[in-house]
């Protein structure tokens, strides 16, 4: 739904710009996203789609703009539980009606999610008047959907904790609760705890919208924790410990399988010899990032 926010130019009427329905775009059938999805698997990517109608005579008379402005549709996705935010497509608006698609990747979806679309200034054009959005990146319209998966938390849950009372060193800035139980059920057994003397990490953790420097932190924490899972996935394959298939829904086992079936079967060298340290970390980092986890560049 169109979001209300306050702005110190001129904004668009309701009517310039009209969102569709968000569309699930892997269905045969035409099948619009519910606001709930019970049935989700965790890691499944979702593939999305909408038309928006955009009315640019009207936007620019509105606005104040000129005739020359360049105008963005911006879409992000950012996961309350999680703070994950992630760019899914930015394009340049035209006149009339336009579908955009993209995909949620579901290696970081969990708990609610918010869908944000967004006209936006790139350019605001010649000579903008007083009362004009006349700055690149000003939002003039915002339309933004949740939606809730399997459960109220992110694919890894978060908890801030006190890292002294506990057995974790105290100079570290988080640690990955982990299980090599492969039955066991993924995100009971899997959770990021936060040293509560992290003062910066606890904020971006706690922020609703987190500055470029929050999210680097967060990007860097959560490229991190993915790392760990990856090595905890090959180091038991290796050990012939992890099968291909064969293990229930959220479990273990399925997250892990279904981590490295997206890698490709990656092959990422002996997990004892020394002289293979760094290039792995590299491999892993690598694979990370291939899986839109982490500062993408």
């Amino acid at each position: 739904m169109i979001k209300e926010f306050y702005a110190p130019y001129l904004l668009p009427d309701s009517e310039d710009v009209h969102f569709g329905d968000w569309m699930l775009a892997d269905r045969e059938d035409p099948t619009p996203l519910p606001a709930a999805m019970p049935d989700w698997v965790a890691g499944t990517d979702i593939a999305v789609e909408r038309t928006i109608s955009v009315d640019l005579n009207a936007v620019r008379e509105d606005c104040g703009l000129s005739d020359d402005v360049v105008l963005n549709l911006s879409l992000t996705w950012i996961g309350r539980s999680s703070k994950i935010r992630r760019t899914l497509l930015t394009t340049e608006a035209r006149d009339g009606e336009m579908t955009v698609s993209c995909t949620l990747p579901g290696e970081e979806l969990g708990g609610i999610v918010d869908i944000a679309t967004r006209l936006v200034v790139v350019d605001p054009g010649a000579s903008p008047q007083p009362g004009v959005a006349d700055m690149p990146g000003a939002t003039l319209i915002k339309d933004v959907v949740s939606i809730a998966l399997e459960s109220d938390g992110s694919m890894f849950p978060v908890a801030v904790v006190n890292f002294v009372a506990t057995t974790y060193p105290d100079q570290a800035s988080w640690h990955l609760k982990t299980s090599t139980d492969l039955d066991a059920n993924f995100g009971a057994t899997y959770q990021v705890l936060i040293n509560e003397a992290d003062k910066k990490l606890v904020k971006a953790i706690e922020s609703s919208n987190p500055t470029r420097e929050e999210q680097v932190i967060l990007d860097e924490m959560y490229s991190g924790v993915i790392e760990v899972v990856l090595e905890i996935a090959l180091a038991l394959r290796e050990r012939g410990e992890l099968e291909d298939g064969g293990y229930g829904e959220d479990t273990v086992g399925a997250v892990l399988t279904g981590l490295l079936r997206k890698l490709g079967d990656p092959d990422y060298l002996d997990f004892t010899d020394p002289r293979n340290f760094g290039l792995k970390r590299s491999r892993l980092q690598a694979a990370a990032r291939s899986l839109s986890v982490g500062r993408i560049f």
